[in-house]
């Protein structure tokens, strides 16, 4: 195993591991977006150097070279089989990823399209506030993403007052237009398809919990915080579809209580930082593998 190999392979485990303890941080919660994005270069940069830690491991054998100036007869069987190896791993990660990303986005997807029939088959569309309303008396509110379609039930309907109904539609249409449901769809897949690595476990908590604080950031560019408060503490822990975002959604105390005593925006040094970080993070376990590539090409005698 090369030492690029072996640095990639522990920065990835290290990384794993380690990374939940300091991304469940309270400050964090001051600005889901910039968590959010720690979280997800996180499990990028873990992905991207156990990949690149595989053909770093085999580059030694000939495979690069190979790659680079062709493979010819005189290596053998074991230049051969490691090639095969650095091809095989990669792909198997990648398709893996792959695989549960797709089996979940189809999941989700059926059970839409069955919940959106239920709808339309129960529900009257309420012009007035663009919605569909469908005749129960347990009060609820959610969005179902990849429809476009925002879903009360008339128990919300009677115990909302107009400001915390404002609010809460405002509250699912953040989710709608930002598109979360994409980003708890992927967090949930690394987590099915790596169930025991702690950074995936924690990352799909997490990503449901953040995109309800971010809505709520966002609902109060238009509402007041007293009014989503009251109307999430009014709807209570409502249960939705799998497929729905709902306005209880993550932690509903946590929730309020950061509506009713909003904690202070984080420095601007802060801010640069994190967010340098996180694209850091990304690019980290590309640099090795682009130093052992050039040192083969520059100087083969050397790495080969």
């Amino acid at each position: 195993m090369t030492t690029i190999a072996t640095v990639l392979f522990g920065y990835a485990a290290v990384l794993a591991v380690v990374s939940p303890r300091f991304l469940t941080s309270q400050w964090l919660t001051r600005s889901p977006r910039l968590a959010l994005a720690l979280w997800h270069s996180c499990a990028v940069s873990v992905l991207l150097a156990s990949i690149l830690a595989t053909v770093a491991c085999y580059a030694d054998d000939g495979l690069l070279r190979g790659w680079l100036t062709g493979i010819d007869g005189s290596r053998g069987v074991p230049g051969i089989f490691a090639a095969a190896v650095a091809v095989l791993v990669p792909t198997v990660l990648i398709g893996r990823v792959t695989l549960t990303v797709w089996q979940v986005l189809a999941r989700h997807r059926v059970e839409r399209d069955r919940h959106l029939k239920l709808v339309c088959l129960l529900g009257r569309h309420d012009h007035r506030l663009g919605v569909a309303v469908i005749p129960a008396d347990v009060p609820a509110a959610y969005c179902v993403p990849g429809s476009k379609q925002i879903v009360l039930t008339r128990g919300a309907m009677a115990i909302l007052r107009d400001s915390e109904l404002r609010a809460v539609l405002a509250h699912e249409r953040a989710h709608l237009a930002g598109r979360h449901h994409l980003l708890v769809a992927w967090a949930d897949a690394l987590q099915k398809a790596f169930p025991r690595v702690p950074l995936f476990s924690a990352m799909q908590q997490s990503t449901a919990h953040l995109v309800e604080l971010l809505a709520d950031d966002q609902t109060l560019r238009r509402e007041s915080a007293e009014s989503l408060a009251s109307a999430i503490a009014a709807l209570g822990c409502a249960r939705t579809p799998t497929a729905a975002l709902a306005a209880t959604g993550g932690s509903v105390l946590t929730r309020v209580e950061r509506l009713l005593a909003p904690p202070a925006p984080l420095p601007v040094a802060t801010r640069v930082g994190a967010a340098g970080a996180a694209m850091s993070l990304v690019v980290l376990p590309i640099l090795p593998t682009l130093i052992l590539a050039a040192g083969h090409m520059a100087c083969p005698h050397l790495f080969g």
